[in-house]
């Protein structure tokens, strides 16, 4: 089981931190991805986002996620106890790039939410897209899960 941990910085009234917890959690179920750990999931403008992006990827502009998996190279033991949850990494959601994705693709807020989510979630759990054959990978297994989780959006 995953435990989601939902930081609402943007203060943004349209988030939820039950409703994004459970969307999370019926991500999780329909990926198939099993085991158990925490995830962080935090929101903020695009100022904010904008400057993690700049000092972790040397890009200097907003970007709508980013994701910072904990375990990345390393081979991390883990303790011999059934109820260590280890970190699996942080989401992190620009509120301002989301709601302006949703106005441009005609779909509601909600809906980009589940779509960045999808897509961090997947990052923690080692898919990426930097080669074509990945990113064609990763593309059909984020439309995959968003048409299973498609009623839980609100």
């Amino acid at each position: 089981m995953f435990t989601i941990l939902v930081n609402n910085d943007a203060e943004y009234k349209q988030i939820s931190e039950d409703s994004i917890r459970d969307l999370a959690l019926k991500i999780y179920e329909a990926s198939g991805i099993e085991g158990k750990g925490e995830v962080s999931l935090t929101f903020l403008s695009d100022e904010e986002i904008q400057q993690l992006n700049k000092d972790y990827r040397q890009i200097d502009k907003p970007t709508d996620v980013l994701t910072f998996p904990q375990s990345e190279g390393m081979d991390i033991p883990m303790p011999d106890d059934e109820n260590f949850e280890p970190l699996i990494g942080d989401i992190i959601i620009s509120v301002e790039t989301a709601e302006r994705q949703a106005a441009e693709q005609g779909h509601p807020f909600s809906k980009e939410v589940a779509v960045l989510l999808i897509h961090g979630i997947l990052h923690l759990h080692g898919f990426d897209h930097i080669e074509d054959e990945d990113y064609e990978k990763m593309k059909a297994e984020e439309d995959r899960i968003l048409e299973a989780i498609s009623q839980h959006i609100k």
